[in-house]
């Protein structure tokens, strides 16, 4: 089962659940609101250079790979 991240549109909370891939939104764990929604996640993947930053020689940081 995939970990899926919420946004509570009563609280405006978010939060992480693991649920099955047609399962409905879960209800929010902070006020028990039915009206949550899935968030768009971010895609992991490997990068090159500045652990802070997206460059591969960082002048904010003055880390170079």
């Amino acid at each position: 089962m995939p970990i899926y991240e919420y946004r509570c549109q009563d609280c405006g909370k978010e939060f992480s659940e693991l649920v099955e891939m047609e399962a409905d939104n879960p209800d929010c764990p902070y006020c028990k609101s039915k009206s949550t929604i899935k968030l768009i996640s971010k895609i992991a993947g490997s990068k090159s250079g500045c652990e802070g930053c997206e460059s591969s020689s960082c002048s904010s940081c003055g880390s170079a790979s």
